[in-house]
């Protein structure tokens, strides 16, 4: 689908520090969201992340008769650049609600955790806002990391497939060849 060249989700790999549990990885701050949102219907939306969640359903069932084990998956979202705007808070209600809410509804096992790094100010209040109305199942399973989130992503995926772009001068741990859009 068209969209998939404007919304880009990567598969970092399997995290020794989460046992059967693959990583992906969206750089939402690069994400055109102005020109999804004018470009395509909600319906295109939510078919094309719907495949994505398809061919991520297969990976995690590949996973699981080659282990015996039930495997996972954890969304990591790189919010570095974000900004807030109508499109994108248009989006959130609409396509990207409709998803998260489908995906935490029918496949609740599946996702282990949806971790938020580079979290912009404005987040901080929307997530003030938005946690006290979200079940309780759905909220222990969002992290927003804080400034310091460099050495927490460590406690949840181990530094050889975090993208060696969240290195900085304090840190040069992270190995994963991945470059920003």
């Amino acid at each position: 689908h068209p969209i998939h060249s404007l919304w880009k989700i990567s598969t970092l790999g399997m995290s020794a520090a989460s046992p059967d549990c693959i990583v992906l990885l969206e750089q939402s701050g690069f994400v055109d969201y102005a020109r999804i949102h004018d470009t395509f219907s909600f319906t295109e939306i939510v078919r094309a992340k719907l495949q994505d969640a398809e061919q991520v359903l297969a990976a995690v069932n590949r996973i699981e008769k080659k282990t015996g084990k039930q495997a996972y998956l954890m969304l990591v979202i790189d919010a570095d650049g974000m900004e807030y705007t109508k499109q994108l808070i248009d989006l959130m209600r609409g396509p990207m609600g409709a998803r998260s809410d489908f995906m935490l509804r029918h496949y609740v096992e599946l996702v282990k955790y949806i971790v938020v790094v580079n979290v912009p100010a404005w987040a901080w209040a929307v997530w003030a806002m938005v946690k006290p109305m979200l079940p309780e199942q759905t909220r222990d399973k969002l992290r927003l990391l804080s400034s310091n989130w460099r050495e927490e992503i460590q406690t949840l995926i181990d530094p050889s497939i975090c993208p060696v772009f969240w290195n900085d001068e304090n840190h040069g741990d992270f190995e994963y060849p991945l470059e920003r859009p």
